[in-house]
C-alpha cells in the first residue's frame, strides 16, 4: 500500500459520516414536545362550572323580628317628611350631616335584608349599596362631629353630645372594619361589623329620641344615659337570629 493511500484511509476512519439513521429521525418526528402535550391536555380538560344561586323573590330576605323592630325605629326617625322642618330649624350645615345619615340608614336596612347569596342581581346591588353607605358614613360622621361640637355646640347638652359622638366614631370604625373584612373574605366578621354599624350607630340617635317619637313632650332625664342599651340588645338578638337562620 502506498503512502497516499494510507493517509486517505486514516482520514476516512477519523471523520465519521454526518448521517442520521432513519429510526432516530422517525422517533424525533413522532415524539411530541412537553409544551404541545400540555396544551392538548388543557384544551381537552373540562373547566369547572360555577353555579350561581337562583334569584330569590324580593320579599324573601333575611327577616327576623329584631331587624324589623330596628328598621321600624330607624325609618320612623329618618322619615323624609322631617327634612323641611330640620332645614328650617338647623340650617344647611346640619342637612349635610342629616341627608347622608338617612342614606346610610336606608342602605343598611336593604343590605341586611338581601345579601349576595340571594342571587346575582342582589350581589351587584349589595356591592353598590355598600359603597354608597361607606361614603355616606364618613361624610355624615365627620360633619356630625363638627355640628355637635362647633356649629351647634350647647354647653347644657354635653351628655347628649357625648352620646352622639360615640355613635359617629363607632360608625366610622365599623364601616372601615367592615370594608377591610369583606376585602379579606372574612364574612362572619364583616356581618358583625355591619350589625354594629346599623344597630349601635345608626339607631343610637333614634333611640335617644324614642320617648318623643312615641308621644312624650320631652325625654326623661335618665333616658340619655341608658338609651343605647336598646339598639345594643336589638343588634345582639338580630345577629343571633341571623346565625341560626331564624326569624326570632
Amino acid at each position: 500500500m502506498t503512502e497516499g493511500t494510507k493517509n486517505a484511509s486514516v482520514e476516512s476512519e477519523s471523520t465519521p459520516p454526518a448521517t442520521v439513521s432513519t429510526t432516530d429521525a422517525t422517533k424525533t418526528a413522532e415524539t411530541p414536545s412537553v409544551t404541545d402535550s400540555t396544551k392538548d391536555i388543557d384544551s381537552t380538560t373540562p373547566k369547572p362550572v360555577v353555579k350561581t344561586p337562583p334569584t330569590r323573590p324580593i320579599y324573601h330576605g333575611n327577616f327576623n323580628i329584631w331587624w324589623g323592630l330596628g328598621t321600624l325605629l330607624g325609618l320612623t326617625f329618618c322619615s323624609p317628611r322631617q327634612l323641611p322642618r330640620a332645614y328650617r330649624l338647623y340650617g344647611r350645615v346640619f342637612m349635610i350631616h342629616l341627608i347622608p345619615s338617612m342614606a346610610v340608614m336606608y342602605c343598611t336596612v336593604w343590605n341586611f335584608f338581601h345579601t349576595p347569596s340571594h342571587g346575582e342581581i342582589y350581589r351587584r346591588v349589595h356591592r353598590f349599596v355598600g359603597k354608597v353607605a361607606y361614603i355616606g358614613t364618613w361624610i355624615s360622621s365627620l360633619v356630625g362631629l363638627y355640628v355637635t361640637w362647633v356649629h351647634m355646640y350647647n354647653p347644657t347638652r354635653v351628655g347628649f353630645n357625648i352620646g352622639i359622638t360615640y355613635s359617629g366614631i363607632l360608625a366610622m370604625c365599623s364601616s372601615a372594619l367592615g370594608y377591610y373584612y369583606i376585602r379579606a373574605h372574612n364574612i362572619p366578621k364583616h356581618i358583625l361589623d355591619m350589625h354594629f354599624l346599623f344597630f349601635c350607630s345608626c339607631l343610637v340617635p333614634a333611640s335617644m329620641r324614642l320617648p318623643t317619637l312615641i308621644g312624650f313632650t320631652e325625654n326623661p332625664r335618665y333616658w340619655k344615659g341608658y338609651s343605647w342599651l336598646i339598639p345594643l340588645a336589638l343588634g345582639a338578638a338580630s345577629l343571633n337570629a341571623m346565625q341560626r337562620k331564624s326569624w326570632i
